[in-house]
């Protein structure tokens, strides 16, 4: 932190530099005694924009003054999600770099701020998108990142009858079989006793590439029927898990 400390009999102005140390909680304290008086400063933080400080009010033997600051990371990625017609795709999108995530507004554009320039892979999810994980940027660059994904649909999964499993229901989402046998990548929905007590009877699956799926389930331990679902591009299709 710089301080600076104007004094108007004198003409003159005072110039201090203190660090401050913390407990990890966001609280920090000077290491540093200050002279009585008015100040005007600016917080130095690694990472961040500078934040200043107007009128600070120091007063021998008083309490000392407490500055509330909002820190903005210095650096951000910016770009915008599009489809290969260029158009912003619906439904909610997220980018997601590291801990970071930003909203895509409805132009399709995004900015994620970020503390340090380390590279970073950006992922793009929404309920209708295909995820997309491409890569590294960091917040040095000048040019907005373009980010091109494939349109994708969605399954909401519902417990039907308002029944709820003794312990679990899992439900397995995964394309038919090819012709030579091979299965593509399954995704997993589990419906677990504590959680449906305190949450909805409900899971939405995005980011499915259109097309015709294969659900098979386990109910406490017992296998259903499987069935087939088609799933079209921005569209949510509900499906409902019954008890075999």
């Amino acid at each position: 932190m710089t301080l600076t400390r104007f004094e108007a009999e004198l003409g003159a102005a005072t110039r201090l530099h203190l660090e401050a140390s913390g407990a990890g909680d966001g609280v920090y304290r000077s290491n540093g005694s200050i002279a009585p008086g008015t100040y005007e400063g600016t917080i130095h933080v690694t990472g961040y924009r500078e934040f200043q400080v107007a009128s600070l009010r120091v007063v021998a033997g008083g309490v000392p003054p407490r500055v509330r600051a909002s820190l903005e990371p210095a650096n951000a990625i910016r770009g915008r999600v599009l489809d290969g017609d260029g158009r912003r795709p619906p439904g909610a999108i997220v980018v997601r770099a590291g801990d970071r995530t930003a909203r895509v507004g409805d132009d399709g554009s995004f900015r994620l701020a970020i503390v340090d320039r380390l590279d970073y892979r950006l992922v793009v999810e929404g309920d209708w998108v295909e995820r997309l994980d491409q890569g590294p940027y960091d917040g040095r660059e000048a040019e907005p990142v373009l980010l091109v994904v494939r349109s994708a649909g969605a399954m909401r999964l519902r417990l039907a009858d308002g029944r709820i499993p003794e312990t679990a229901v899992y439900v397995t989402i995964a394309h038919p079989p090819e012709e030579d046998g091979s299965r593509a990548a399954s995704d997993l929905a589990a419906f677990r006793n504590a959680d449906l007590r305190k949450g909805p009877a409900f899971r939405t699956v995005g980011g499915l590439v259109p097309g015709r799926y294969m659900l098979t389930t386990a109910w406490d331990g017992k296998p259903g029927e499987p069935r087939v679902v088609e799933v079209r591009a921005g569209v949510t299709t509900d499906v409902e898990i019954r008890a075999p």
